[in-house]
């Protein structure tokens, strides 16, 4: 079956904390629930940012196009383990996502804020992998 979305209503989760509700109006006028585990919430917001960069790009005719976020916020956290951080980057209308980064890499990644780029755009590679830093254009 196939539910076309016209407006998202209400968005929330359910006591249990394993359940994501959400709460939207079909083309004809129907209100619908959408119940999702805590796991296939988790694999669409991880999956969404992708998506809709690829609409971007499809819209705007140009493989370079990004759907991006406005920053609104960021805090950074330290671990109790000492071995990373947590970064969290926020967004003013409310979108929320926390990183957490091996101290490695925050150094990469505050060493080409201190850069400002300037030469290209920075890869960082897999987290794991340290502080290695590749051009990539």
């Amino acid at each position: 079956m196939i539910i076309h979305c016209s407006k998202l209503t209400t968005c929330g989760t359910l006591e249990d904390g394993e359940t994501v509700k959400l709460e939207f109006v079909d083309a004809g006028g129907n209100p619908v629930s959408l119940l999702l585990s805590f796991e296939d919430a988790e694999s669409i917001a991880m999956t969404l940012p992708r998506l809709l960069t690829q609409a971007v790009k499809a819209q705007a005719g140009q493989d370079n196009a990004r759907y991006v976020f406005a920053l609104g916020r960021w805090l950074l956290e330290g671990v109790e383990d000492r071995q990373s951080l947590i970064l969290t980057l926020a967004t003013t209308d409310g979108f929320e996502v926390s990183f957490r980064i091996p101290h490695a890499t925050s150094r990469a990644v505050g060493w080409a804020l201190q850069h400002d780029a300037e030469d290209d755009t920075v890869d960082l590679g897999d987290a794991s992998a340290g502080a290695e830093k590749r051009e990539i254009n």
